[in-house]
């Protein structure tokens, strides 16, 4: 054969070196015959696609899975609360644990077809509020809601304070960001205080260890020593959240003394534009009053009382000389100074003069709360006038 590219028998060397396969290997040639090589052709490599832009994250949302937590996400949707405040109080331990028995504690009525029209006959609820009987019989109904002023009621509370049911109302903070904007730290943080402190006191209640007591002043006792553990507690919870949450750390908590003298004299109402205007001390006294003179009364009786009440016109009379503990007051009918006659009106025209002499009070400079000899007046007024002897207020 004359081809050029032949080659004899032996003149290809099949005794290569280990080495040497892997050089011819690694230069793309591939032995697949010992006698022949063949050469690999690569393709060209394709541009590597771009890729796609991850989805942005969605915003966590609260946790509601829960009887409670279930009534205070509707709440929230409903009173506007911005959804951080819910996750920041999901990061205090202390929270999740107070709202962990409150699940298992409470009933929320209020989805859809939750309560039966003839519930109260079905699920036979006793003077507490709890079921009896029926599919959540040990448990009690809650509502969440806003007002004018921040508090926990129950049926159990003191007259012209008790609820058919478990009942927390909140007052909405001062919206710092403007109409349209998102809420600010301090409004976030308002909210935050609010619904912890209340949250604290259902907590409380539904463990027994709110306010009792076998005596008025015991009762009147434990009602400070209630709040005062309360706020203890809201301290414990907003610490907890801001060391979990690099964007609450900086808001300042507002959460008052936990001093007993000074809770004491802190007004009961938040809002001194809305609502009754009382020391908490002023507010348990005259509570426990109006319960003892209740006891004798129907519902028709007291309401009917207390319609009488609030017409009397305190400006007919200087507001000093109604701190007497049977005032005289000028009828609203005939208009002929008079005295009540029984015990309930009695202690609801006090909290009349209380909230009226609290509301002249001259606010238009800056004063101590705790320590102004003028305020201090006031109180102890009050208590040498209305408090019977049932509590004093404690020295600094």
């Amino acid at each position: 054969m004359n081809d050029p590219h032949a080659f004899e028998i032996g003149q290809f060397e099949p005794d290569l070196e280990l080495d040497e396969l892997g050089e011819m290997q690694a230069d793309g040639l591939e032995l697949e015959d010992p006698g022949v090589a063949h050469e690999v052709f690569k393709p060209r490599p394709q541009p590597k696609a771009k890729p796609k832009p991850k989805p942005a994250p969605r915003p966590a949302k609260p946790n509601c899975t829960g009887e409670f937590r279930g009534a205070l996400c509707r709440f929230a949707r409903t009173g506007s609360v911005p959804d951080d405040v819910l996750l920041w109080l999901e990061k205090s331990r202390t929270f999740n644990a107070i709202v962990k028995t409150l699940d298992q504690k409470y009933f929320d009525p209020f989805p859809p077809n939750r309560l039966p029209k003839n519930w109260d006959a079905l699920w036979a609820p006793d003077a507490n509020g709890i079921f009896t009987q029926g599919p959540h019989t040990g448990r009690r109904m809650i509502e969440l809601t806003r007002g004018l002023a921040s508090g926990f009621c129950s049926p159990t509370g003191w007259s012209g304070t008790a609820c058919v049911r478990d009942f927390i109302q909140l007052k909405a903070p001062p919206q710092t960001a403007g109409p349209g904007k998102a809420a600010s730290l301090a409004e976030k943080g308002g909210w935050l205080e609010r619904i912890a402190h209340e949250s604290v006191h259902a907590w409380r209640h539904v463990l027994g260890s709110g306010p009792a007591g076998n005596t008025a002043g015991k009762r009147i006792q434990s009602a400070i020593d209630d709040e005062i553990v309360t706020r203890k507690l809201e301290g414990k919870i907003v610490k907890e959240a801001g060391r979990a949450v690099a964007s609450f750390a900086r808001y300042p908590p507002t959460t008052g003394s936990t001093e007993q003298w000074k809770v004491e004299r802190d007004f009961f109402q938040e809002d001194w534009l809305n609502g009754l205007r009382a020391t908490h001390l002023e507010y348990f006294v005259l509570a426990e009053r109006l319960d003892a003179a209740a006891k004798s009364l129907t519902g028709t009786k007291r309401l009917a009382l207390e319609v009488f009440v609030d017409r009397i016109d305190l400006g007919k009379r200087p507001l000093t000389t109604y701190l007497t503990q049977n005032p005289k007051f000028v009828h609203p009918d005939s208009g002929i100074p008079t005295t009540f006659q029984d015990d309930y009106s009695r202690s609801y025209f006090m909290r009349r003069v209380v909230d009226a002499r609290w509301r002249a009070v001259n606010r238009s400079r800056v004063r101590d709360l705790h320590r102004d000899k003028g305020l201090e007046k006031v109180r102890q007024d009050h208590a040498k006038a209305f408090f019977s002897g049932l509590a004093k207020y404690t020295r600094p």
